[in-house]
């Protein structure tokens, strides 16, 4: 399996988890909440559409260019979505990462949707970079944060995850940077 199959393989899972984890939700909002119709009705429509939208991307997108784009708007108000519904049943944590990983999605959608296919290269560069500074900067936060109060065991394991993803997008970067030098790319 090559390089792109296997991350879009990858990615495709992550979509199909996410839409998974709404519908869990909407049914557990529906069992304990029957009389909250339509929040429950947004979380299962939304869980619906990750699945269908994971299942059908390759047709879509061939037909419409920036269903990508589109496609990861909408996971980010999804992840955000998840996020309330966690704050609202009283977690600590887990909404903050979640509200964080939304608002990335949310950033990589907007590229996605409204970059020019011509500008494409250099803006996936600085948002890489950008993304890597911001995942190091929210695993430190994380980890420090967690020092200071809960030391909860699994909030480490997510800060040492935001630092090692931070930490591949910018070397990632680095090395797509200094392989276009050598090969005389501006």
């Amino acid at each position: 399996m090559d390089k792109t199959k296997k991350k879009e393989f990858l990615l495709s899972k992550t979509h199909y988890l996410i839409g998974f984890s709404l519908l869990v939700k909407g049914y557990a909002k529906w069992e304990h909440y029957p009389h909250q119709t339509a929040k429950v009705f947004v979380i299962f429509l939304a869980g619906l559409l990750m699945i269908v939208g994971a299942a059908l991307h390759h047709k879509i997108s061939k037909k419409f260019k920036r269903f990508t784009g589109l496609f990861n708007l909408f996971e980010g108000l999804a992840l955000i979505m998840i996020g309330l519904i966690f704050f609202e049943e009283g977690s600590r944590r887990i909404p903050y990462i979640l509200f964080f990983l939304g608002v990335s999605y949310l950033v990589i959608g907007f590229t996605f949707f409204f970059t020019k296919e011509k500008n494409k290269d250099k803006v996936f560069d600085y948002l890489q970079l950008g993304m890597g500074i911001t995942f190091l900067a929210a695993g430190l936060t994380a980890l420090i944060l967690n020092l200071i109060s809960d030391k909860n065991f699994w909030l480490y394991v997510i800060s040492l995850l935001f630092f090692a993803a931070g930490s591949i997008m910018i070397i990632k970067k680095w090395r797509h940077k200094k392989a276009r030098i050598f090969s005389g790319e501006k």
